[in-house]
């Protein structure tokens, strides 16, 4: 995880570290301020992980995916994007969030879904 200390804007939607405030998330049991990063990759599970690992980020967590959808759910098309997170009981499966109606489900790794990355700073 990428970690530093920044002390975030006052508003959600606002200009933060290279993205936009998204809120506050919880990461390894610690608040954090979460920061969606611009542009997007569609690709499978595996490749969008390594896309966001090459923007020196991450895939966000089912967790952020909610702060998300509850802060700057405009910044998303109405569609399925990728979170980082594998499904515990089928594991060619991963987690994902739809921003069209704001549901969380898993789906086939191999599938084609959008994503976006996040940055984790510390409060």
């Amino acid at each position: 995880m990428n970690v530093a200390t920044l002390e975030a804007p006052s508003a959600i939607g606002a200009p933060f570290a290279g993205g936009i405030h998204a809120g506050l998330s919880i990461h390894d049991n610690e608040p954090v301020h979460l920061v969606l990063l611009p542009g997007e990759f569609t690709g499978t599970w595996t490749e969008a992980l390594a896309w966001a690992n090459k923007l020196d980020a991450e895939l966000p967590t089912r967790m952020d995916l909610l702060a998300m959808w509850n802060n700057v759910r405009g910044e998303f098309e109405k569609y399925w994007y990728w979170s980082c997170e594998q499904s515990a009981s089928y594991p060619d499966y991963a987690w994902y969030q739809y921003f069209g109606f704001g549901y969380q489900d898993f789906y086939p790794k191999t599938s084609g879904m959008r994503a976006r990355a996040v940055r984790r700073l510390a409060i």
